[in-house]
């Protein structure tokens, strides 16, 4: 197809139909238009756009013969693979590539390239090659890697795309994968935090919640992710004030949760952590998870903990009806006097 006479045509088509309204008679009126029309001041000029050419690195194949890989990697990441045909081995651009080394000598990376360029490759093929290896004499499965993105929608892009790379072994993929959203029912929710997946993918309020609410299936998943060796921020943008912090608090929260040995020590430090790894303490852990008394009161009302001009508000509707009914924020006070209860039992 030829895009310029394509667009010639669809230019002329519509120029027709927006003419076909109205038939002018006055010979005046009717130059004036054509003219109009003959401008092109109706059409936007042409626009062409030219996808950047990325530069190729080795295939996985290749990686994998220079003793780098795990060798089930050149199993698993293949092109058009089916149940006929073993597919070709996928070929990493070069920024893919440097990007996978970086992964191996356990450095963190930010990888900033055009749309499709498909930057998701440059962490799954080390992602997947280090739970190969770590696997080899580890009988114990766990998470260790979690893929916190946006939104749900880049999370079962994610899943999606790592099923096609996966697929083909059954029941007995060499790599798990689950996702953890507000998309499972609770048998799923279940399942994982059962049978510990790989990879976790879930968004950064999800990740959250599963620090923070005292539901044993939450913190069995985070129990599984003791360890952990990945924590990829998919679509990282420049996020300011609450969503920022949303953002940062997961990191924070994941750092302490995970960071139990020495070995960790690059992990926190990529982390912004310069302090000794955090002992394994159950106790420890369960204070982690709840909220303090201050945390508390900022979810229920920001204006009880920053002041009463303070821009963010939580549960307005909630607030206005108590005050209303009641003459106060009776919820909020309800919450707390059960919160000083549980502290005073020491629960």
């Amino acid at each position: 197809m030829n895009v310029f006479q394509f667009r010639e045509r669809l230019v002329g088509e519509c120029g027709q139909f927006t003419r076909s309204f109205t038939r002018i008679k006055t010979n005046d009126i009717a130059t004036c238009v054509d003219t109009a029309y003959a401008s092109q001041r109706y059409w936007p000029t042409p626009l062409v756009q030219v996808n950047s050419n990325f530069k190729s690195g080795h295939s996985v194949e290749e990686l994998v013969g220079e003793g780098g890989h795990h060798p089930e990697c050149a199993r698993i990441f293949r092109a058009s693979k089916s149940a006929a045909s073993p597919g070709v081995s996928l070929r990493p651009f070069k920024h893919q590539e440097k990007a996978i080394s970086f992964a191996q000598t356990v450095s963190s990376y930010v990888l900033t390239t055009g749309t499709g360029s498909v930057k998701s490759l440059a962490y799954f093929i080390p992602i997947v090659d280090a739970i190969l290896k770590a696997r080899v004499g580890e009988l114990a499965p766990r998470t260790r890697a979690i893929f916190m993105c946006p939104m749900n929608a880049l999370a079962n892009s994610q899943l999606a795309e790592l099923g096609k790379f996966l697929g083909g072994y059954g029941d007995h993929p060499p790599v798990t994968v689950g996702r953890y959203t507000d998309q499972e029912h609770d048998e799923e929710r279940q399942r994982l935090a059962a049978n510990r997946p790989d990879i976790l993918l879930t968004n950064f309020m999800m990740l959250q919640l599963l620090m923070t609410r005292q539901d044993d299936k939450d913190k069995a998943v985070i129990r599984n992710a003791r360890g952990l060796r990945f924590l990829v921020l998919d679509e990282l943008h420049a996020y300011r004030g609450r969503q920022a912090a949303d953002v940062a608090l997961p990191v924070l929260r994941v750092r302490e949760l995970t960071y139990t040995a020495h070995d960790l020590q690059h992990w926190a430090a990529d982390l912004g952590y310069s302090g000794p790894y955090f002992a394994w303490d159950p106790d420890r852990r369960a204070r982690l998870y709840g909220l303090t008394r201050d945390e508390l009161r900022y979810t229920l009302d920001p204006a009880d903990v920053m002041g009463g001009d303070y821009f963010s508000e939580t549960f307005r509707v909630l607030k206005n009806n108590d005050i209303s009914h009641f003459g106060e924020y009776r919820t909020r006070r309800l919450v707390h006097d059960a919160w000083d209860q549980l502290a005073a039992g020491g629960a």
